[in-house]
């Protein structure tokens, strides 16, 4: 599990979707808290990468999850520290969120939920 997390962490926020969709459970869902315009639930790899598509062109391609801080591993799930930089619409985002990975029987992953730091400045960066 440890090795899908690692390579998850250098496809987020990249433009190499396709390689990020070959990570993915046919049944994964992806969840995102809050208001904003990138907040919801998204289930199946054609959701999730158009998610992330999303995120990458709303950040004009500056999406950087630059620290992966620490990662905590158990038999099924792996939560991932990571502190994430991005800008946008002349705002800068610097925050910091904890990546909770599920894996189906066959490692591939099957949930990624996302919790931020401060999820008001997260509402007030996606707001513009």
């Amino acid at each position: 599990m440890i090795a899908w997390s690692s390579r998850l962490a250098t496809h987020i926020g990249r433009r190499d979707f396709d390689q990020f969709a070959d990570l993915l459970s046919a049944d994964v869902e992806y969840r995102v808290g809050g208001s904003h315009t990138l907040a919801g639930t998204f289930r199946g790899p054609a959701d999730v990468v158009a998610h992330v598509r999303d995120l990458v062109d709303r950040t004009d391609n500056t999406y950087e999850a630059f620290k992966w801080e620490n990662w905590l591993v158990g038999d099924q799930y792996v939560a991932a520290l990571v502190r994430v930089h991005a800008q946008g619409h002349g705002a800068i985002l610097a925050a910091r969120l904890v990546v909770l990975l599920g894996f189906d029987p066959t490692d591939k992953i099957s949930e990624i939920t996302v919790f931020f730091e401060d999820a008001s400045s997260v509402e007030r960066f996606f707001a513009g």
